[in-house]
């Protein structure tokens, strides 16, 4: 079992006092809605709760919903369900089809299992040589779907038939294929190590689809259905620190009631609180992120939808008329643009490699997305062009002078090993010093000289790649370089 979310703490306390073996959806959906939680809009709360009773040895049933209770020798009595659906001429197609019995069910269901347990194999191993094997196993599994889809077409509609009041705007055609597709959902998810049947717990997802199509249909603006939740958790958490605090709530304290109520934030909240001076920067960003959450969720309660046809002044022009595009640059802007990043270009190309190279891959001056200081780094790491241009560190006459007393060091000592460094560069450096092969010896500081002048070494303390500290120094070294060209002053490094 995983941690408990603080917000379903009211549940674990009312499945406490649960005594019963067996709870019907319809009385877990009701004691959720006085808790203030919304068993349709929120999965994972079916979820947590499906786990919970299964851990407490409770089964989920669900008497006017679970195919068995409506099963018979003749099959299901389609017509019946479609009684009064004008739109719905074809619903005894399948009034035949007997039901499946459990062991049926099950059977299916183990195929559905293993032929998704195949197809996330073929994806992960699509060079695999032999593969048919899990190929008849997939096969098998949209087999298996169809199958069950189809004997339970009458639960479907069984479903639907409860949201009549909504075919005004979707006809029961609609509502059943919004239901095919929560009851797939189901059989995905379904585990046949759980008692619970799978009419039963299908019926739960068949109401999430059709009650989330019902919503996108009839709102003016559609909000995504994790953000109806969001809007939901939102107010419950203001109304209660108003209720609590007798005050209206500042964003910070509903910020920190919602991010109390998430698993896992319990410490995070602790160091926010109190001050927040043992909080870290990570959890400063939490609270941030969910702050900005709440300020966004708010402009929901204050806005009201408008329709673009309507008038807004006595010239009769409406909303079409007067509000901007802000996706679209205006002619003038559009100009001025291209004129300054025709002058930044041509400046551009008169930079030194790699700042040329650095500059047009961070603004996007060829015209492709620009690329952040890390991804520059990655592809100059790569290319040994751009690796030849790393700046090398001067050898100084104090360097040279400390390979000398490392070699004597190690002399004195009776080690023949040379000195830690690399190897060449050390023999060099002492050949030099010494005067090995008839030529005269050189004072310390003429060695640093010979070597800066020879490419064929470099300072061990060299740097040997790019990083982003490297990338955005040389994009400040270009910009400085170009700090007289108009319109530079438009680039930034928040890229």
């Amino acid at each position: 079992m995983t941690a408990t979310p603080e917000r379903f703490a009211p549940l674990v306390r009312l499945l406490d006092g649960v005594t019963a073996t067996s709870l019907s959806l319809a009385w877990l959906e009701e004691q959720c809605t006085d808790l203030g939680l919304d068993l349709y809009l929120e999965d994972h709360l079916f979820i947590w709760l499906m786990d919970e009773l299964h851990h407490r040895g409770i089964t989920l049933s669900d008497a006017n919903a679970a195919a068995e209770d409506v099963q018979s020798e003749e099959g299901l009595e389609v017509q019946a369900i479609a009684e009064d659906i004008e739109d719905i001429v074809s619903l005894q197609e399948n009034a035949e089809d007997r039901l499946l019995s459990r062991e049926e069910t099950t059977q299916l269901l183990r195929a559905v299992q293993e032929g998704m347990e195949a197809q996330a194999w073929l994806e992960a191993n699509p060079d695999a040589p032999d593969k048919t094997a899990k190929e008849l196993l997939v096969a098998k599994k949209s087999e298996a779907e169809s199958t069950l889809l189809t004997r339970n077409r009458g639960l479907v509609l069984r479903v639907c038939q409860q949201y009549r009041s909504s075919l005004n705007s979707m006809t029961l055609s609609d509502l059943e294929q919004e239901g095919n597709l929560g009851f797939l959902k189901a059989i995905a998810k379904f585990d046949l190590n759980r008692t619970t049947v799978l009419s039963t717990y299908a019926v739960y997802w068949i109401r999430q689809a059709v009650q989330q199509a019902i919503a996108n249909q009839d709102r003016t603006i559609r909000l995504p259905v994790h953000k109806r939740a969001e809007i939901r958790h939102f107010r419950i958490a203001a109304e209660e620190l108003q209720n609590q605090l007798g005050r209206e709530p500042t964003v910070g304290e509903i910020a920190l009631r919602l991010l109390a109520a998430e698993s896992d934030m319990e410490d995070v909240v602790a160091r926010l609180q109190d001050g927040g001076e043992q909080a870290s920067a990570t959890d400063r960003e939490h609270l941030r992120r969910v702050e900005e959450n709440v300020k966004e969720l708010q402009t929901y309660g204050r806005q009201s939808p408008s329709s673009l046809d309507t008038f807004v002044d006595d010239e009769e022009r409406d909303q079409h008329e007067l509000l901007s595009d802000d996706r679209t640059e205006s002619p003038e802007g559009e100009a001025l643009k291209q004129e300054v990043i025709g002058n930044i270009d041509e400046q551009v190309d008169k930079l030194p490699e790699p700042d040329r190279t650095v500059m047009r891959l961070l603004y996007g001056l060829d015209g492709e997305e620009p690329r952040k200081t890390s991804e520059i780094a990655t592809m100059f790491n790569r290319d040994p062009d751009m690796l030849a241009l790393l700046p090398s560190r001067q050898f100084t006459g104090s360097y040279v002078e400390s390979i000398r007393k490392d070699a004597a060091s190690l002399k004195a000592s009776g080690d023949s090993s040379a000195p830690e460094q690399p190897p060449e560069l050390a023999t060099k450096i002492m050949n030099l010093l010494e005067g090995t092969g008839g030529v005269a010896p050189r004072a310390p500081s003429e060695v640093a000289d010979i070597l800066n002048r020879d490419p064929g070494f470099r300072h061990p303390l060299s740097p040997t790649s790019y990083n982003t500290t490297r990338i955005r120094a040389i994009a400040d070294r270009a910009i400085s370089s170009l700090k007289n060209v108009k319109s530079v002053e438009t680039l930034s490094l928040d890229t």
